[in-house]
């Protein structure tokens, strides 16, 4: 697993949209299910 760059944190916790869609052409749902796995994994 690569580390999560602080930028893609960033982006990820705005929670904006269209920026999030225009950088990751993918689902908000999967993203926030991405990032819930990648907390246990830290924690």
């Amino acid at each position: 697993m690569h580390p999560i760059s602080p930028h893609f944190m960033q982006e990820e916790e705005s929670l904006d949209g269209k920026r999030l869609n225009f950088l990751f052409p993918v689902p908000i749902e999967e993203i926030l299910s991405r990032r819930k796995k990648q907390r246990k994994e830290i924690l």
